[in-house]
């Protein structure tokens, strides 16, 4: 026999099958039965996408203000840095990664899964951030990196107070390059 449930709005009970899949429901189905949702949005679909509308750009701007504040009050943990347009999250090795905060908040999930996702990260400049993954990750450039290493007084200020700017900056590349480009000749020139 089929599942039965009772219609919070017109009160009959009918088969599972005549409500509207609702996934953060206990049973996984709406309240209102199919008929009951479907008059229900032909008497208030004008107000409701307006709401809708509403709520898409509040939601991110509230969203993105809660970020700004988080930002402002923690610096990057490597350097300092403190300039909220240059912070970034940083997930934590180890710690299962949901999605990206940004992208969390850009697709306007719920708050708490926002915060819950921010507790599992560390708060990088941009610099500091690209660095510790390109370390994290075993790239070519962090051997490289490694390996022209020394100390700060080498190398002029990179605008990073990071340890990791710590560099020395290549010697410049043979006289002559990049070569200039020749213009393109085109039939019967010379």
């Amino acid at each position: 026999m089929d599942a039965t449930k009772r219609c919070s709005t017109c009160h009959e009970v009918r088969a599972t099958s005549e409500f509207n899949v609702r996934t953060a429901a206990k049973d996984g189905l709406q309240a209102r039965c199919r008929t009951c949702s479907r008059a229900w949005y032909e008497a208030n679909h004008v107000e409701h996408r307006v709401n809708v509308r509403r709520r898409a750009v509040e939601v991110p701007r509230e969203y993105k203000r809660r970020l700004g504040d988080h930002l402002s009050r923690h610096p990057c943990v490597d350097c300092g840095e403190d300039d909220v347009r240059v912070l970034e999250f940083d997930h934590v090795p180890g710690v299962e990664k949901h999605a990206d905060v940004a992208a969390m908040v850009a697709a306007g999930g719920r708050w708490s899964d926002i915060e819950a996702e921010i507790a599992k990260c560390e708060v990088r400049c941009a610099s500091c951030h690209r660095r510790i993954t390109c370390e994290r990750r075993g790239d070519w450039r962090a051997v490289l990196a490694a390996e022209l290493r020394t100390s700060s007084a080498d190398r002029p200020h990179s605008g990073c107070r990071s340890s990791w700017a710590r560099l020395v900056i290549p010697s410049p590349p043979a006289p002559g390059w990049p070569r200039t480009r020749r213009r393109h000749r085109g039939p019967g020139e010379a």
